[in-house]
């Protein structure tokens, strides 16, 4: 059995990166752009995975230069959403006063 989740992913890749795997993986998932580096999007996986070890496996299978991607999604039985990275970690922000 299939379940789908609503997500929204940021991302950054590697330094001249090659984005054509990025772009053929959000169209193969009907990606909408929603600004630099954030799309969403309805995210189909087995019922048998979390969603987010799925989500995880299938980007770092198909998305080899991606480096950093962070995930806004809402679990069923919250009402609100979370954010994680499943791929990276958080940098110090550039504002950050030193």
């Amino acid at each position: 059995m299939k379940n789908v989740k609503s997500v929204w992913i940021s991302y950054d890749l590697q330094k001249d990166a090659d984005y054509s795997h990025l772009y053929e993986w959000m169209q193969n998932h009907n990606a909408q752009e929603c600004g630099n580096s954030i799309a969403f999007l309805k995210y189909e996986f087995e019922s048998t995975m979390e969603f987010e070890d799925a989500l995880k496996d299938d980007i770092t299978t198909n998305i080899p230069e991606i480096c950093r991607c962070y995930i806004i999604f809402r679990k069923d039985d919250e009402i609100y959403s979370r954010g994680r990275f499943i791929i990276g970690d958080r940098k110090d922000s550039p504002w950050k006063n030193n």
